[in-house]
């Protein structure tokens, strides 16, 4: 008996499903049974791939291994390569091999083997260049590309074969499943303490080229990626110093992306912001960001500049900040330099302090991120670029006392914050404020926003409009101070809280 027209009917069910509700279906299923879903047959497959590339090839994190690498390439050269826009390199790699004091029977020999073979075939990958050029054949195949990030941690997937409780799954990058199954031991990824400790060790020398290879590949790749976004996020290291000084013999191939690149994120850390001497109006300053300056004047197209101070101190995030408000560097670190009164003499000897920024005539979005800073000097860099900015997003920003009586009375400088900055004339859409704080007698208070009359407080408050002045209103009357209650006993202005 032939079944065979009773199979088409079914098959012709199944295809007379309206696409939005086959994709409403498709949107219950796991990872494998979407996959199973997208094998019954190839107008099944043609019907969801455009949701399906969107999904799992829109964004995509890779290594610098070889494998990972040429699987990279492969897509570009498949017919996902359209649908690729954000490209994630991590920095996680093959550990160097365990000490032979560690190996106790034949079964530690045979993986000290293998992780030694992984690791020596991995630096000699590194050390050939192969990854700067697989890098650039795959951005050359990728036209849609919008954003090439470096980060240290795994991204966000999406609500698929996620644990519950709106959380999201996460992706593992390409050749991740190779060492944890096949090789069985786990990658490594640089970590750098929180100190200022500037050892040319692997993990910086690691993150530094990583770095620079995007990079190279990056100015390689310039006629077809013009305007890609260039993002850095990183958790547990931070972009060394050193990366951001642009070898001499690549600056012909660099500097011109650099020239023309719109979007900008750094994340720094204390390794970032490495101190120089210079001669500041005939008195020795130590100045915690020169490269960082030097990087950032060869970025005068900017329109979205986000900078992340991880794990900094005060002295070293001012510098960079008032580099880029343009205000006079203040001499408070002259007192680190007094003992060295021989400097004084040979002051002429130092270097003069970083050239001023770029005019940055078309900044439109400026993101400030876990930093501690009196406000006068937000202000000013806000002033500096009032002309074009639009949007303004602060988060984790902590405002020291800008007045030795700040510290004392209860005075919301949040508050008086948002009054200043109405009255400096900017044209802005957008302002994000989130988890910021304020210090009062040594304790850091929480500012807490309620964004609707019978919501709770919450720690995000954001606006956009083009009124100014009842913008910062709003911000300011949905404001409220969480002060210490050892403090509730001291006399001020309580009334401050809205000053």
């Amino acid at each position: 008996m032939d079944f065979q027209p009773s199979q088409k009917k079914q098959e012709s069910y199944l295809l007379a499903v309206p696409l939005e509700v086959l994709l409403d279906i498709s949107s219950y299923l796991s990872t494998t049974e979407y996959g199973n879903l997208r094998r019954v047959c190839q107008d099944i497959e043609a019907s969801l791939f455009k949701t399906f590339a969107e999904e799992y090839f829109s964004k995509k994190p890779f290594m610098f291994t070889e494998t990972s690498l040429r699987d990279l390439v492969n897509i570009s050269n498949s017919r996902f390569a359209p649908s690729l826009r954000y490209l994630i390199m991590t920095l996680h790699h093959p550990p160097p091999p365990p000490s032979s004091n560690h190996t106790k029977n034949a079964i530690d020999a045979l993986e000290h083997n293998r992780k030694s073979e992984e690791y020596n075939s991995h630096r000699t990958f590194i050390g050939l260049g192969q990854h700067v050029e697989l890098l650039t054949e795959a951005l050359c195949n990728l036209p849609n590309l919008e954003m090439v990030g470096l980060q240290d941690f795994r991204p966000p997937h999406s609500y698929r074969d996620a644990s519950g409780n709106g959380s999201f799954s996460l992706w593992d990058n390409y050749d991740t499943p190779r060492f944890n199954g096949e090789k069985r031991f786990f990658l490594d990824e640089p970590i750098f303490d929180k100190g200022g400790n500037f050892d040319i060790g692997g993990p910086v020398l690691y993150t530094c080229d990583a770095f620079l290879t995007i990079l190279r590949a990056l100015g390689k790749t310039r006629e077809t990626h013009n305007s890609a976004r260039l993002e850095v996020r990183l958790q547990r290291c931070n972009l060394p110093a050193i990366a951001l000084n642009v070898p001499r013999h690549l600056e012909p191939s660099i500097l011109p992306f650099l020239q023309n690149l719109k979007v900008l994120s750094l994340d720094l850390g204390p390794q970032s912001l490495q101190s120089t001497y210079h001669n500041n109006n005939g008195r020795p300053y130590v100045y915690f960001g020169s490269l960082i300056s030097k990087f950032l004047s060869r970025t005068p197209s900017l329109e979205h500049l986000s900078l992340t101070f991880r794990n900094c101190e005060y002295l070293e995030s001012k510098g960079i900040l008032e580099w880029l408000a343009e205000v006079p560097f203040t001499l408070q670190h002259w007192l680190l330099t007094r003992r060295n009164a021989g400097l004084m003499g040979d002051i002429q000897l130092l270097p003069q302090l970083p050239p001023p920024p770029p005019e940055y005539l078309c900044l439109e979005q400026l993101d400030i991120a876990m930093v501690s800073i009196k406000p006068p000097l937000l202000l000013n860099l806000f002033a500096r670029y009032k002309s074009s900015l639009r949007r303004i997003l602060l988060h984790d920003v902590i405002f020291r006392c800008p007045t030795p009586y700040d510290s004392t009375v209860k005075v919301n400088l949040w508050a008086r914050f948002m009054s200043q900055l109405a009255e400096l004339g900017l044209n802005l859409s957008t302002i994000r404020l989130s988890h910021v704080w304020q210090e009062y007698k040594g304790c850091l208070c929480t500012v807490w926003f309620k964004n609707a009359p019978n919501a709770p407080f919450g720690f995000t408050r954001a606006w956009t409009g083009n009124d100014l002045r009842r913008g910062s209103m709003d911000f300011i009357t949905s404001m409220a101070i969480s002060w210490p209650e050892h403090h509730e006993t001291d006399t001020g202005d309580e009334s401050s809280d809205n000053d």
